[in-house]
């Protein structure tokens, strides 16, 4: 389980654009990182450290976040509450 735990990870850091640009990539890996919810996530921290905080992609960014950790939050008070009852 923890090879294929790392291999995800390391995937998706890929897909993301944190250890390499995404504008490098060809347009077909750019298409699937479209996908990744951490690649906006990404785009939003560069907007950030570059002081561009008008940029549309923070917002973005923020939305799929929410959604993201509203959908986390519930799997998890859902399995807590299994778990105590």
């Amino acid at each position: 389980m923890s090879r294929h735990l790392r291999l995800l990870l390391a995937v998706g850091l890929l897909l993301s654009g944190v250890l390499l640009p995404l504008s490098f990539a060809p347009a077909w890996l750019r298409a699937i990182a479209a996908a990744n919810p951490l690649a906006y996530a990404v785009d939003a921290a560069r907007a950030i450290f570059n002081n561009q905080l008008a940029d549309p992609s923070i917002g973005v960014a923020v939305a799929i976040m929410v959604v993201l950790a509203s959908i986390a939050i519930s799997f998890a008070a859902r399995a807590f509450g299994r778990a105590v009852a």
